[in-house]
């Protein structure tokens, strides 16, 4: 994880084959490509983690408020799947 990427959500569903532990949805969003390559570069090559796909990435605004400014920050919203294998 780094500072400009964050999840919403993260689903943890117990293995459905017999060599998966685990398999995880994770929901978020980063404010940028390059920080989400990174990420999803971060997660495909850490341990113990495998099968690491993008699911989608769309990008969206956030409207925000500063004093009586309104100002546009646009976020990347993602979705990753992965699995952790049994041991």
């Amino acid at each position: 994880m780094n500072e400009s990427t964050w999840l919403t959500q993260l689903v943890i569903e117990s293995g459905k084959k017999e060599a998966i532990e685990a398999s995880l949805i994770l929901t978020g969003y980063s404010y940028s490509n390059d920080k989400l390559g990174n990420f999803l570069d971060q997660l495909s090559s850490s341990k113990p983690f495998e099968s690491v796909i993008l699911k989608h990435a769309t990008e969206s605004e956030l409207r925000q408020r500063n004093r009586g400014h309104r100002r546009a920050i646009k976020l990347i919203e993602f979705q990753i799947e992965c699995n952790i294998p049994k041991v």
